[in-house]
């Protein structure tokens, strides 16, 4: 007895056309920003409970040293309750501030950490090819009510000096490519057009290593790293006329 042999044939699949290389590629580039934009609002918000934590952390410091000095004599005790109280407080606020979107704080509260009269906001230049330092150097000092312009290296700075509004204040790093920090320095003092406008250095070096001197044909100001940013905002405020 044989045996028949059944066999399956399948039904011939409908082949698709396939995408059209501008398809994938405009699909690619979707995929691309939508990753980037995702990454810097996680990145956003971490810097924004970071910022939040610095608050804190100065604020309360700020409160020990001034109820806590006293803590021997009755009044201190005193003084002691009422600073608990108020730390109690100034954390409630903080926690409040976390919930907000990143990048929506007031100048009042900036005020409130760094302690600066800022009539209105200034326009800074801020020079650094460190990304990681100059996002965070720019985020402090929009912090403070001040306006931010960045730029990566001495070419970029100066191409940003020949707009029609130059900024009241220029932060500068002394080690960079392209054109480092000295050499823009010289280049913008032989410039009429903006030599007068104030530049502070922001940098690891000392002054000795750079060949400028602080004075008008060099910089206004020398700050060494690591700063303090509140520092150099009131140096900002202090040379730039109301």
């Amino acid at each position: 007895m044989s045996r028949e042999i059944l066999k399956f044939v399948a039904p011939p699949r409908e082949r698709l056309p396939p995408k059209d290389i501008r398809v994938i590629r405009h699909e690619l580039q979707d995929d691309a920003e939508l990753a980037c934009f995702q990454a810097k609002s996680a990145a956003d918000t971490r810097v924004h409970d970071l910022r939040n934590q610095v608050n804190r952390a100065m604020l309360k410091l700020q409160l020990a040293g001034k109820y806590f000095a006293a803590g021997r004599t009755e009044k201190g005790l005193v003084n002691m309750s009422e600073g608990m109280a108020e730390l109690g407080a100034i954390d409630q606020d903080l926690t409040q501030q976390q919930k907000k979107p990143a990048g929506k704080f007031s100048l009042a509260e900036a005020k409130a950490t760094f302690t600066i009269d800022n009539p209105k906001a200034r326009r800074v230049l801020l020079v650094d090819d460190d990304a990681n330092e100059r996002t965070l150097m720019a985020s402090y000092l929009k912090q403070c009510g001040l306006e931010v312009e960045e730029a990566t290296d001495g070419l970029k700075a100066l191409y940003a000096l020949t707009k029609p509004t130059l900024p009241d204040v220029v932060l500068m790093d002394m080690n960079m490519p392209n054109l480092d920090g000295p050499e823009t320095v010289k280049r913008i003092r032989q410039c009429s057009a903006h030599r007068s406008v104030p530049v502070f250095a922001v940098t690891g070096q000392p002054i000795e290593e750079t060949g400028l001197s602080i004075s008008d044909n060099g910089v206004t100001g020398w700050f060494q790293k690591p700063v303090q940013v509140d520092a150099i905002v009131e140096a900002i405020y202090g040379c730039v006329a109301v």
